[in-house]
């Protein structure tokens, strides 16, 4: 009976395991969940509003105020640094970069999609990409 098992659970691991990239995507995603606030703002390269609220749900940022404005995510961690496709409920897409700071804030450069996506974390007139930091902060 015993044997039976080992033997049933090693013909069915490989069928169990998951990718890499599935590893580090579900890895991602839960480290994001939670309560995150806007530390800093960029768009265009001049400051934007901060002291907004999100939270992300799964592979969905909500906005704490407007719940009906949420946005889901899709995340490509091939490369160095991930790139993430932001789709609001109006169907806008913006794409861009996602990173983590030393602190663990989570800054993301985002321009709409069409644009040329951007190549570091900044903002400027000529790129016209928004530039937004996160900060975790309690529910």
């Amino acid at each position: 009976m015993f044997r039976a098992l080992v033997v049933g659970l090693i013909v069915a691991s490989p069928a169990l395991a998951e990718s890499r990239e599935e590893y580090q995507l579900r890895k991602t995603l839960e480290s994001l969940q939670g309560n995150w606030g806007v530390k800093q703002m960029f768009v265009a390269g001049k400051p934007g509003p901060v002291g907004g609220r999100f939270q992300f749900r799964d592979d969905v940022l909500v906005k704490s105020t407007e719940p009906e404005e949420s946005a889901r995510m899709l995340f490509d961690l091939s490369g160095p640094v991930p790139k993430v496709e932001y789709t609001d409920r109006h169907g806008i897409t913006m794409i861009g970069l996602m990173g983590r700071t030393s602190t663990g804030n989570v800054v993301m450069c985002l321009v709409e999609a069409g644009m040329e996506p951007p190549k570091d974390f900044r903002s400027t007139v000529d790129n016209k990409a928004v530039l937004i930091e996160l900060t975790p902060t309690r529910p």
